[in-house]
């Protein structure tokens, strides 16, 4: 069996962006480089070391824990103790200022360089994949939470991340917004994880598939179909996406291509694996567009093999 991330080396994710930094901004806009630590961690150290809340730092996505990685951020300070930070496997660099906090909106996508390891011969060159979500996305429970929050089950959601009180809908509010959306998005994934899982079995002509909400259309009726009998076997309705005692979760739903594609694949040549005795190892390098993720399109590439 292949073997990625044995060690952080093996896993270099480089953000790509279309911001441009000014000299003048409320947000100093920083180059974030990491190693084995996600970015939420990441960001909450760096916040201690500035004494501000972690709410003032936005980043453009989150990347991978056991990895090195490079990625854009926004940081709501006037300090210049940015300059000063000292925290192990951390490093930022201050590109200019903006105006407003970075968000996902402004990710073009990733460069990545993987070392696949545990191989014994070179994998031929594929490019095109099922644009599954990776199960980074669903942690142990985010999918979970997720479900709980769009069956107006406060009480469980609450449950399920130690939230005290018994106002379960005022300590929602108070644990943040933002970070149950997390779980509502993990929810989506995972249906629609499901229902393209069915549409591809059943080689139904369709170039896109709506992630679920209280907006999503149709094109297709057999697709229509199976999301019908997805949410029906999960208990929850199309209207249910619209969360009326926390209106921030509601979600409308957005169209999402069923594949995508490595851009740029380079397969390098094989090497002898050190960390392997007796297997090979080989080092990839590609680029994804946003929301497409790189251990999806290796567990395919190498399963097709």
């Amino acid at each position: 069996m292949y073997k990625i991330k044995q060690i952080p080396e093996d896993f270099i994710v480089i953000e790509s962006s279309s911001l441009s930094p000014k000299e003048k901004g409320s947000y100093a806009l920083v180059r974030l480089k990491k190693k084995n630590l996600n970015t939420q961690d990441a960001c909450h150290k760096i916040a201690q070391f500035l004494r501000i809340p972690s709410k003032l730092i936005s980043c453009a996505g989150n990347k991978d824990k056991r990895a090195i990685t490079e990625q854009s951020c926004s940081i709501k300070t006037r300090s210049n103790d940015i300059k000063e930070l000292q925290i192990p496997d951390i490093d930022l660099e201050v590109l200019g200022r903006i105006d407003r906090p970075v968000s996902l909106g402004i990710l073009d996508g990733n460069h990545f360089k993987i070392t696949i390891r545990n191989i014994e011969s070179l994998p031929e060159k594929k490019e095109r994949f099922i644009n599954y979500f990776g199960p980074q996305r669903f942690g142990h429970q985010n999918v979970d939470v997720g479900r709980a929050i769009v069956q107006k089950d406060f009480k469980k959601v609450c449950e399920l991340l130690d939230v005290e009180g018994s106002n379960y809908v005022q300590e929602l509010q108070n644990h943040g917004v933002k970070k149950l959306l997390f779980y509502v998005h993990a929810y989506q994934s995972f249906i629609w994880n499901k229902v393209v899982e069915k549409v591809v079995e059943e080689e139904i002509n369709v170039t896109s598939v709506y992630l679920p909400g209280f907006g999503m259309e149709f094109d297709n009726d057999y697709v229509k179909e199976i999301m019908k009998s997805v949410m029906k076997e999960e208990g929850v309705k199309k209207r249910d996406f619209i969360i009326r005692q926390l209106p921030d979760l509601s979600v409308e739903g957005s169209s999402r291509a069923i594949y995508a594609r490595a851009e740029g694949l380079v397969i390098n040549e094989l090497e002898d694996d050190e960390l392997n005795v007796g297997k090979k190892k080989v080092l990839l390098e590609f680029f994804l567009q946003k929301g497409c993720y790189a251990t999806e399109f290796i567990s395919q590439f190498l399963t097709e093999q």
